[in-house]
């Protein structure tokens, strides 16, 4: 509690931002920061990305606030838009900042059929962009596109539902 909710977003040339959150929070920020997060801050933030007359589809992203004073209050978790497992060494895999504190988690990709690519029971930040079931053609290597994810904590809050950008 106190310590402040930063927001951020992939950057994307001559892009405006547009987000909105709880109790009526509105940012034109790329990285807002709430400071200091309160109990009223949790909930569901979204964002539009515009750029050349264009609007992205909404992303969204929960933010929950713990007002305990537990080792969960001061965990820093976070789930990534995205990643590029192209062997350089950056972001080579899908990392969820704090999803270690969840021992119990299930996490689930799909491909935009809704077909599951990859599964982990409990994640552990290892998916580097290869399906590891279903039709695989041309080798396990997922091809650029955006990808749908379940992750359960399994610890009674929410299960987290969301899109995910594979870069190559």
């Amino acid at each position: 509690m106190g310590s402040p909710i930063n927001l951020t977003a992939q950057t994307i040339a001559g892009g405006t931002y547009s987000w909105t959150g709880p109790n009526g929070f509105v940012s034109a920020s790329q990285d807002p920061t709430i400071n200091p997060a309160t109990g009223t801050g949790g909930g569901t933030y979204t964002l539009t990305v515009s750029s050349n007359g264009c609007s992205s589809a909404p992303a969204t992203t929960y933010v929950g606030i713990d007002a305990c004073d537990s080792i969960h209050s001061k965990t820093d978790f976070f789930i990534p838009e995205g990643f590029s497992p192209n062997g350089d060494g950056i972001n080579d895999l899908f990392v969820i900042r704090g999803i270690l504190n969840f021992p119990n988690n299930t996490f689930e990709i799909f491909n935009r059929w809704g077909n599951k690519v990859f599964d982990a029971s409990p994640y552990t930040n290892t998916w580097d962009g290869k399906s590891t079931m279903g039709l695989r053609v041309g080798g396990d290597d997922l091809p650029i596109g955006t990808y749908f994810y379940v992750l359960d904590l399994h610890n009674g809050t929410a299960i987290y539902k969301g899109t995910i950008y594979l870069n190559r």
